[in-house]
């Protein structure tokens, strides 16, 4: 793809991307990949042909920063792969190097594989600065938190040793609650003192607006540090 320009390659994965779902828009993937909302349609409204249009070095960086895995190289020249993980599966996943990735859902039991001293991670992801120990890499599947993570996406974790003492308010966490509810949500104040409040990200009436749970309900918690949602 190397007789073709930075812009025409962005269209390609575009083209990709509208082709995995019918909900998938050029809306959603300018949101997914950092874009500014109308980027193509603004792009398409020049006059200059697309084998003439370049991207701008603000526009690498945005993508780079909401897709950490896609290759900007690729993006820019057409040398590798579109996507860093194509690449680097055998010299990085399959080794040691970097965290343990569990082909599971978190909402499937995930935490019990980690606790789990015989279960053997299926791979392991190097991403700076995710690298550290108590960082665990795993799937997510369901819409609550879409667009921001999707379905399908692989999130890494990070558990917080002081529990629901150690949230930040107004970050995404992964929580596990006595009932054995695991569930991934904004978590905000709630008006009760002794609770937290739990909001999707998607706006869907089916979602609800919020919970509100008992802070000694929640037993386990872990910080969602980043999300690679799927194309």
């Amino acid at each position: 793809m190397a007789n073709i320009n930075s812009y025409q390659r962005l269209l390609t994965v575009l083209d990709s991307y509208l082709q995995k779902s019918s909900d998938n828009s050029p809306t959603s993937f300018e949101r997914e990949f950092g874009l500014p909302n109308g980027f193509f349609h603004n792009a398409e409204k020049r006059d200059t042909p697309d084998d003439q249009k370049r991207l701008y070095r603000s526009t690498y960086e945005n993508i780079r920063n909401a897709q950490p895995l896609f290759n900007i190289k690729w993006l820019e020249t057409g040398e590798g792969k579109m996507w860093l993980h194509d690449e680097t599966e055998n010299a990085i996943e399959v080794s040691k190097v970097g965290r343990p990735y569990y082909n599971v859902d978190f909402l499937g039991g995930f935490d019990l594989m980690v606790n789990d001293q015989t279960t053997i991670p299926v791979s392991y992801i190097s991403m700076e600065p995710y690298n550290k120990a108590g960082f665990y890499w795993c799937n997510l599947t369901g819409d609550s938190m879409s667009p921001l993570i999707r379905s399908g996406a692989k999130i890494c974790l990070k558990h917080i040793e002081d529990g629901v003492n150690g949230i930040i308010y107004g970050e995404v966490y992964a929580l596990i609650t006595r009932s054995d509810m695991r569930t991934v949500k904004w978590v905000v104040r709630s008006n009760d003192e002794d609770k937290v409040r739990l909001v999707p990200e998607n706006k869907d009436p089916k979602y609800g607006d919020f919970q509100d749970v008992s802070k000694s309900d929640i037993i386990r918690v872990f910080k969602v540090e980043l999300a690679v949602n799927p194309l």
